[in-house]
C-alpha cells in the first residue's frame, strides 16, 4: 500500500506520487465517494476536500446517499473557495484540474464528430 495513513482518494503519495509521477498519468483523476464511511468515519468534510484536492484528485464525487444533504454541492464549493482564498489549496492546483477536465471534454467532443 502506497500510503497507510489515507485512502487512495485522499493520498498525495498515491495520486501524485505513484499515479502521476511514477506511472506518468496526466489524465483526469476522479475520486471515490467523498461521503463513503471509510472517509467520513475518520475525516470531516473540510479535511476530506482539502486532502483530496491537494492529493491530486480532479473531480470529487459525492454519492450523497448515506446521509443525504441537499446542499452538499454548495457546501463543498464554499469550503473549496475558502481554502483557495486562505492558501490551503493553491490556485494553480485548481487550474491544473481545470486544464485536464477541459482537455478530456475536447477529446470527447472530437470523438462525437468523427
Amino acid at each position: 500500500r502506497q500510503d497507510p495513513a489515507h485512502p487512495a482518494s485522499l493520498s498525495r503519495p498515491t495520486i501524485t506520487g505513484l499515479l502521476r509521477e511514477k506511472l506518468g498519468f496526466d489524465g483526469v483523476v476522479v475520486s471515490d465517494d467523498m461521503q463513503m464511511r471509510a472517509v467520513t468515519d475518520h475525516y470531516g468534510l473540510e479535511t476530506t476536500l482539502e486532502l483530496a484536492v491537494n492529493a491530486g484528485a480532479d473531480i470529487l464525487l459525492f454519492g450523497n446517499n448515506l446521509d443525504y444533504d441537499p446542499d452538499i454541492a454548495k457546501k463543498a464549493i464554499a469550503l473549496l473557495s475558502d481554502m483557495v482564498a486562505d492558501g490551503r489549496i493553491r490556485r494553480e492546483r485548481i487550474a491544473k484540474s481545470y486544464e485536464r477536465i477541459m482537455r478530456l471534454k475536447k477529446k470527447g467532443e472530437k470523438l462525437q464528430f468523427e
